[in-house]
Formats: structure tokens, C-alpha cells, sequence
């Protein structure tokens, strides 16, 4: 690739219709970067390149490294999705910065603000990967050819990804180092004896999650390196690979450490597990049992109204994603299935030993549903027990993929697109013909109402950059509504809201664990003022009760599961959905379940 194509490239990757190209693409400059926008993204791009300086100036205070080129940055919006990605050329580095934000329940949740988060992570990709070498030979053939530069820059990605979540940390005070989730999820595989070896530390292993590890574990490894070993001899690794002598990663780091990052990352891994294993023995024992096991990937469980049949959508290793309607009844079938050839293995051999049965067997599946002509299904809800509204990724007009609303009735397979453009991700049914979504647009978060026959947008609250909406929900009466939110000043909050006062008026911040950092997925209990959610304090994630009706958070259980989200109510049972290191798991708790007061950061809800 020649150079001073790069951005071209990059820019055309995603692009794919006539109208896009005709775009009038802008750039605003500071004295060390150029970022690079359409329209749509001025108030992102302006915000970025004064970011950018204040990340740049910060990074060379902390390690005194800074790059002599100008940077381009380019904003873009490809699918509705947070991400972002950097090309380390030594003399042309490049960074693309993905606009939406990231949901509540997500690793990447825990920031100051999304662009402070993602311009951080990227340009320290940048910093890191994009030192011009002290090789004379090399780095002119690396001045001669992007593809060679970019090639000669790669480290192993758990390296890079690894170092970038660490300083993303250390320079924040958040991300995925201080996550809660994150370390919650770690902490549950570490007592599997589930994490990763070092072979498959940078793409995994094609278990669950493992994709994941390069940046949780390759972070928490070199934040151990750093506290077993100083800063100071971590640093010296990037050093040594820019050296005139020609070495690879492991040499550098070898040379420093006296041991290979092999040997080093399995004492890592044992302290690791040993003081996972060590948290686990203050944990109250589980009274929960297994509701369903599932094959692999599993999210966005819901229960029909009569609560005879559940949806799911699931993804196998292959990352094929589909949506399933599962019979809420035990299924009998198999478990007499089970039984039957348990009896036959000891008709045919009296001294054998039969199978342990399962403490659970997958649902009847009644109908599944295959997207064909776009991508993903998320967040599935009923209409009625034939009818499931879900949200699904379709390209628009720029090239670039929107989520849109669409309607599946189930005894037709019949599958209808509700809008088009509409860029929404949760929602909750208000009415008929009504929803309430948080909707992404052009980089900013907005809570809204739709109209679904009318095709009638109107905004509920007023939107603004570092803000962001996460999972609406409506009770059974329709008259509470609670949502999450994240600001720069509180971080995410859960509030809940009486709609007889109007949307936005007289909403309460339901008090959260002390020092909670991670809130999401809140259900109300049908029938009652009762709202469910997850939270996360102390490296544990927690299942939380808010009762509206004395305004008292209990805690029902912490540290025992990796929560993923409140499945519902079921025959006197509170399900939800579990991570273990073998896929996901619907689990369920016996109501009443025990429950005490929790330590609350706030005593009690209050008016916002």
C-alpha cells in the first residue's frame, strides 16, 4: 500500500453505496492530529481532537513517550456497535473511532465518558505500537510501504490489547481493569480452573468468552508484572523491541525478566485463582438451582404473558445467532427419554453403572427463528403469546448498518420491518402501538417514544454527548417506568419514573450497594411495585431487589454467580441468567428468597 493511502483505505472500508463516496467528508486539526468526519459527527469530531491533545500531552507525562506525526483520527458509525481500532504505521498512524456508545451490561461500560475511554485506548495503541524502530535498515524499509510498517509493528495481541486496557485503567481510574463485571466473570472462571493458558491468551480457545481474555486477563496480567516487577521494567519491554539489535516480544520481555511471559503468566494464574478461591469461602451458600443449560451463548431471555413459553436468542462458536421459543414446562420427554435408556444400559449389563441424570434438560423448542437478510436479533418482546417485536442490524442508506425494529408472528413465521433508519437498541412496550427505546443517533444516546403505526418519533429526554440510556422498561400497570442512565458525574444510575406526573417529571435514583459501579438489567416483578436488577461492588456482581413501595434496596444473593440479567417471575421461582465458563445458564431462586438490607451508598431514593 502506498503511502498517504492509508486513510482512503480505511475510509472505504466500510462506505459501500454511491451516496456515501458523494459525502462531504470535513477535518478539523489540532497541532498533532487531523480528524476526520462527515456532517453528522461535527460536535464528535470537535470534541476529539481537544481530547486527543489532553490524552497526548497525559500519556507523555506518564511514560514520556509521544509520537512525532501528525495523527489522523476518523470518525465513523459502521454498525451501531462501540468500537474503534488503530493502524500503527510509524510515520502515517491512523485511528478509527466508532461513535456509538456502549450499553450498561457491557465490559466497555465503565468510563468517564465513551470518548474519553475509546480516544485513550486507541491512541495509546498508537503510542505503544507506532515508535519509529532504532534499526536504521528497518525502519526505512518501514518508511517505504504501509503494509511492511504495519506489519513489523504487530505485537502479540494480547500485548497490545492487554496494555492498552491496562493504561486505559490507569489513566481513567475506570475501564476494564476496575470493572466489576469484568473481574466478577474472571474470578468465576478462575474457580473452574477455566482461564486461559498462555497459547491461547491472544485469540482463544473457541470456549465461551475466551475471544474476551487478550484484553481482561492480558490487562490484569501486566498490572501484576507491574506490581511484582515496577512499572519501570514492563516499560523497558516496548524499549528493547524498538532496539538496533532485532528482537521479537518474547525476547524483549525475557531478556528484562529473566523468564519467559509464559512462565510468568502461570504464576500469575495461580495467585489469581488462589485468591479467587480464597473470595469464594466468604460467599453464603446458593439455594439456586438450574433451570435450563444452554448449548453455548445465550441473552435477552423473555418470558411470553401467560408464561407458558420463553424466547432466547443464541449463538453458537460459530457466531451464528438465532432466536428460539422454548416451552416453559419441564421437558418430559426427555427426561423419560433418559430414564428409558439408563434402564436399558442395566438390562444389558446388571453391574454397569447408570448415567448421573442432568439436574436439568434443555425446553421443547417451538419455533425458531433464522435471520437471512440482516444481522443479529436482540432483545426480543411479546406482544402476545403469538406475536415477539425484536431490533435487528439492516444497512442504510450510507452504507453504514442501523438496528431497526421488527415484528415476528410466530404461527405464520411471518416476519415484519417496523422502521427503517430508527437506529434503537433496548426497548419496552408502552402500549399497542407504542414503545419506548433508547436510540443512538449520530453518536448521541436518546430515550424516545415511538409510534408504530404512525412512524411518529418524539424525544423524552433531551440528549446530550456523555449521556447514555440504557434498558426502558414498563411495569405491569403501565405506570412505572425505569431506566438506566450514565453520566460523567454520577456514572450509571437506575431511576424510576411515574408516568401519572409525565415522562421526566419527579423520577427517583434508586440507592444502589455501596460503592456500586455496575447497574443493569432491571425487570419489574409482575403485579407489584417491586423492580429486580444487577449491580456490581467489590470485583462481585450482585442480584438487588428495589421495593418502590418503602423505598428499601435488599440484597438477594453476591459473589455466588456471574449474573447477566432477571429472567422473571415462574411457579413461585426468580430466574435468571448466568455466565459459567461452559456457556450461559438460566438459573432460579426460590421465592421468598432470604433477603437483608443492603449497604446502601444512598439511604434512600430521591427526586431528580
Amino acid at each position: 500500500m502506498q503511502k498517504g493511502m492509508l486513510l482512503l483505505f480505511v475510509a472505504g472500508l466500510w462506505l459501500g453505496s454511491s451516496s456515501a463516496f458523494a459525502a462531504e467528508w470535513l477535518t478539523v486539526s489540532s497541532p498533532n492530529f487531523r480528524v476526520h468526519f462527515q456532517s453528522q459527527h461535527q460536535t464528535w469530531a470537535t470534541k476529539t481532537a481537544t481530547e486527543l491533545e489532553r490524552v497526548r500531552a497525559q500519556v507523555f507525562d506518564q511514560q514520556g513517550r509521544a509520537l512525532d506525526v501528525v495523527i489522523d483520527a476518523v470518525i465513523l458509525d459502521p454498525f451501531n456497535l462501540p468500537n474503534g481500532y488503530a493502524l500503527p504505521s510509524s510515520d502515517n498512524p491512523l485511528m478509527a473511532l466508532y461513535v456509538t456508545p456502549p450499553q450498561s451490561d457491557m465490559e466497555i461500560a465503565h468510563h468517564q465518558s465513551w470518548l474519553q475511554l475509546l480516544v485513550l485506548h486507541e491512541y495509546i495503541h498508537l503510542v505503544h505500537l507506532s515508535q519509529p524502530s532504532r534499526h536504521g535498515k528497518k525502519q526505512w524499509l518501514r518508511g517505504l510501504s504501509d503494509s511492511y510498517d504495519l506489519a513489523v509493528a504487530a505485537l502479540p495481541r494480547w500485548v497490545a490489547e492487554g496494555y492498552a486496557t491496562l493504561q486505559e485503567s490507569k489513566l481513567t481510574g475506570k475501564g476494564r481493569l476496575f470493572d466489576n463485571y469484568s473481574e466478577a466473570l474472571l474470578r468465576a472462571y478462575a474457580r473452574q480452573g477455566a482461564l486461559l493458558p498462555y497459547a491461547a491468551l491472544n485469540f482463544g480457545d473457541g470456549s465461551y468468552r475466551a475471544n474476551a481474555m487478550a484484553y481482561l486477563l492480558g490487562a490484569r496480567f501486566m498490572a501484576w508484572l507491574e506490581k511484582e516487577f515496577g512499572e519501570h521494567t514492563l516499560d523497558a519491554v516496548w524499549t528493547r523491541i524498538m532496539a538496533v539489535e532485532s528482537r521479537d516480544f518474547e525476547l524483549a520481555f525475557s531478556g528484562i525478566f529473566g523468564q519467559t511471559a509464559r512462565q510468568l503468566y502461570r504464576r500469575f494464574i495461580a495467585q489469581y485463582t488462589y485468591h479467587a478461591m480464597q473470595q469464594a469461602l466468604t460467599y453464603k451458600p446458593s439455594n439456586s438451582r438450574e433451570f435450563m443449560r444452554f448449548h453455548f451463548a445465550a441473552r435477552d431471555i423473555e418470558f411470553s404473558p401467560s408464561l407458558r413459553q420463553f424466547a432466547a436468542v443464541e449463538t453458537n462458536q460459530q457466531r451464528e445467532t438465532v432466536l428460539n421459543i422454548y416451552s416453559s414446562a419441564e421437558n418430559s420427554a426427555a427426561l423419560s427419554k433418559f430414564k428409558a435408556r439408563q434402564k436399558a444400559l442395566l438390562e444389558r449389563d446388571p453391574k454397569d453403572i447408570a448415567d448421573r441424570q442432568p439436574d436439568s434438560f434443555i425446553r421443547e423448542v417451538i419455533a425458531t427463528f433464522i435471520p437471512t437478510n440482516f444481522s443479529g436479533i436482540y432483545y426480543p418482546q411479546w406482544a402476545d403469546e403469538e406475536t415477539l417485536y425484536f431490533v435487528a442490524r439492516n444497512k442504510g442508506q450510507l452504507g453504514n448498518h442501523v438496528t431497526d425494529l421488527y415484528r415476528w408472528h410466530i404461527p405464520s413465521d411471518r416476519l415484519t420491518r417496523i422502521s427503517k433508519g430508527l437506529g434503537i437498541r433496548r426497548f419496552t412496550l408502552l402500549n399497542q402501538n407504542e414503545i419506548i427505546a433508547e436510540r443512538v443517533h449520530n453518536g448521541f444516546s436518546q430515550m424516545i417514544r415511538f409510534d408504530m403505526q404512525r412512524h411518529a418519533l418524539t424525544s423524552v429526554f433531551d440528549d446530550d454527548l456523555n449521556t447514555v440510556f440504557d434498558y426502558p422498561t414498563v411495569d405491569s400497570s403501565k405506570r412505572f417506568f425505569a431506566y438506566l442512565k450514565q453520566t460523567p458525574a454520577l456514572g450509571w444510575q437506575l431511576y424510576i419514573n411515574d408516568l401519572t406526573a409525565g415522562f421526566g417529571t419527579g423520577s427517583v435514583i434508586v440507592p444502589l450497594p455501596e460503592q456500586a459501579q455496575y447497574v443493569t438489567a432491571p425487570r419489574w416483578q409482575a403485579g407489584e411495585q417491586k423492580l429486580y436488577f444487577v449491580a456490581g461492588t467489590q470485583g462481585e456482581l450482585g442480584l438487588y431487589q428495589y421495593d418502590l413501595s418503602d423505598q428499601t434496596t435488599r440484597q438477594l444473593s453476591l459473589g455466588q454467580h456471574v449474573f447477566e440479567e432477571v429472567a422473571g417471575n415462574l411457579d413461585g421461582q426468580l430466574l435468571f441468567l448466568e455466565s459459567t465458563p461452559y456457556g450461559a445458564k438460566l438459573s432460579s431462586f426460590t421465592l421468598p428468597i432470604e433477603m437483608h438490607s443492603a449497604v446502601l451508598a444512598t439511604d434512600t431514593g430521591f427526586q431528580v
